[in-house]
């Protein structure tokens, strides 16, 4: 399949900075993705509750619900769901593997789209 597998995938981006997220937004849908999006975390824990999503992308550090909580949240509700963490801190990056047993990847921002297009699909992290 030419677009890799893509077509129809639903990805969710909760993401407070409004350029990044839209900017995300943009790039997934130009690459065939059904893109939702949230503006921060307690909206991103109601849009993944409320539809099933491949995949969501989320900020560590947000207002209302933090990355690193919303992540706890829906590997619980959602298990099947791949989630990808991102971050511009070192420090919140390491703290998120450490926390969530490395069974998350953490990315690191900035980052290349492409770059985040192969880590979603690489296979899952196990612990």
């Amino acid at each position: 399949m030419e677009d890799g597998g893509r077509a129809g995938r639903r990805i969710l981006v909760v993401e407070d900075n409004h350029d990044l997220r839209d900017e995300l937004m943009t790039g997934f849908v130009a690459r065939g993705f059904q893109v939702t999006a949230a503006g921060d975390g307690a909206l991103g824990a109601r849009a993944a509750t409320d539809d099933r999503h491949d995949v969501v992308l989320l900020d560590l550090e947000m207002p209302s619900l933090d990355g690193l909580r919303l992540a706890q949240v829906l590997s619980a509700v959602a298990p099947a769901t791949r989630l990808v963490i991102m971050s511009g801190h070192g420090y919140l990056r390491t703290a998120a593997r450490d926390l969530l047993g490395g069974s998350v990847p953490v990315l690191a921002k900035p980052f290349d789209l492409d770059d985040l297009l192969h880590l979603i699909a690489a296979p899952p992290l196990r612990t």
